[in-house]
């Protein structure tokens, strides 16, 4: 679930090498996002919460992320 997060971070911090108060709404994004992604996860072990929790978590995670990046 925190996978995304240490993904943005690290995105962030090699490639582009910038250190703003955006990043924390881009780190909150990517965490969203890893929360649709564990959704995955839930299926197998029969939790899955819903179709519309998976979409709309990748959608406001990757909007959120996409702001942070567009203000660095």
């Amino acid at each position: 679930m925190l996978s995304p997060c240490f993904a943005y971070n690290l995105y962030t911090g090699l490639v582009l090498d910038v250190s703003s108060g955006w990043l924390i709404l881009g780190c909150f994004g990517a965490f969203i996002v890893g929360i649709g992604l564990f959704n995955f996860v839930a299926i197998i072990v029969n939790q899955y919460l819903g179709h519309w929790v998976s979409i709309l978590s990748f959608l406001i995670g990757g909007v959120l992320m996409a702001i942070s990046l567009r203000f660095l």
